[in-house]
């Protein structure tokens, strides 16, 4: 019977430390949540350190950090390895019936936005490729992928695929710094208008390295075809945004009834 009291009172001890436990993380999350919600911290400003957040808050270092893996998954802040905790940029995405790029979005939000090239190819267009861009099969084919920040936070992996013959100095962008949109109106086919399509897709392991997520974490995937004034094919894109930093909007018209 004494040990089974033991091992009830050994029982009740670890309910109630995990109980404290969870109260701590509580009011460490509640805290940085209402700092969110007050705008005391705005999107992309960096949290304080762990340290300074235990000791403003009266818990312990491994509390604040439990604390900052849970909002971190709700989506709340971004961990940067080596730079820290921020706040999550508010869901962005362009005005209603409006084409924007990407820098150019960024720029009507206030924000910064910049690129790391992941990769670019020059090769030949395949069959599906070559129609989409009304090109001969096996044309050069210009492919880039990049990864787009917004103030730091990544947001989204950019795969942009164009027709060499039409734009011959592409190759000598540097696409961490330049907007393909203004490169493509200085080449004189600005795109205009756009075909996509949207799709919720899980992260695959390289696109969950480069946003800082789980695999299998919810994407928002974007594929256009990128279209001139007159119809005419100028880029294909498949965009992987970030869920929670990408918010779609459309004006819809229902039409006559017929």
């Amino acid at each position: 019977m004494a040990q089974s009291d033991t091992g009830a009172t050994g029982g009740r001890q670890a309910a109630d430390s995990l109980a404290d436990a969870t109260s701590r993380q509580l009011v460490v999350t509640s805290a940085i949540a209402e700092d969110v919600a007050s705008g005391r911290l705005q999107p992309g400003d960096r949290l304080g350190s762990e340290r300074s957040l235990a000791e403003r808050l009266g818990v312990s270092r491994v509390t604040v950090r439990n604390a900052l893996r849970i909002l971190a998954q709700d989506g709340l802040i971004v961990s940067a390895p080596g730079r820290g905790h921020f706040v999550a940029p508010a869901g962005f995405g362009e005005p209603p019936n409006r084409m924007m790029g990407f820098t150019e979005l960024a720029g009507m939000l206030g924000l910064t936005a910049s690129a790391r090239v992941i990769s670019t190819e020059t090769r030949a267009a395949t069959y599906d490729e070559a129609s989409a861009l009304r090109i001969v099969p096996g044309a050069a084919l210009f492919d880039v992928v990049r990864l787009r920040f917004l103030d730091d936070l990544p947001v989204v992996v950019d795969r942009t695929r164009l027709s060499l013959g039409r734009i011959p100095d592409i190759e000598n962008v540097d696409f961490t710094r330049a907007s393909l949109f203004e490169h493509l109106g200085a080449a004189g086919l600005p795109p205009a208008k756009s075909d996509f399509e949207i799709q919720a897709a899980p992260a695959e392991t390289e696109q969950a390295d480069l946003l800082d997520v789980d695999i299998g974490h919810p994407l928002l995937v974007i594929r256009e075809t990128g279209l001139a004034a007159d119809g005419g094919p100028v880029y294909l894109g498949v965009a992987a945004y970030r869920s929670e930093r990408y918010r779609f909007r459309a004006r819809v018209d229902r039409g006559a009834l017929r």
